[in-house]
């Protein structure tokens, strides 16, 4: 969808200029998948924190957000993962394409090593 904005010359308080953007209509539906190789635990947690934030709609994307456009919430989160040092789990993945469901507790672990090395752990 293409919509028309206007460029305003503040000093000469009139138009500037015309210009044609182009926006997602609202109500659009479309795939994410995102591929992370060899993270820390720390980079985990913060690829986790910034999903969260993304599920939760506090993450406006593109451009225009100060004008109300950029909302974006994202649906059926879920993290899923290959342990590269379990060799059986690593020849399933690339035999077979099967990854494991991340627990709870494995995502609160991530949480918790980005936490550790902001120094906001509980340890801090």
């Amino acid at each position: 969808m293409v919509r028309d904005g206007v460029a305003i010359d503040r000093e000469k308080e009139a138009v500037r200029n015309k210009f044609d953007f182009e926006v997602v209509p609202p109500g659009s539906r479309f795939g994410l998948e995102i591929v992370a190789e060899n993270l820390a635990p720390e980079e985990r947690g913060l690829l986790w924190l910034g999903l969260r934030e993304l599920e939760a709609g506090r993450i406006p994307v593109g451009g225009f957000k100060g004008r109300g456009l950029g909302r974006v919430v994202l649906e059926g989160l879920q993290a899923r993962y290959v342990d590269a040092a379990d060799p059986e789990a690593l020849r399933r993945y690339l035999l077979q394409g099967e990854m494991r469901d991340a627990t709870a507790e494995m995502l609160d672990g991530w949480l918790e090593a980005l936490l550790q090395q902001c120094g906001g752990g509980e340890d801090a």
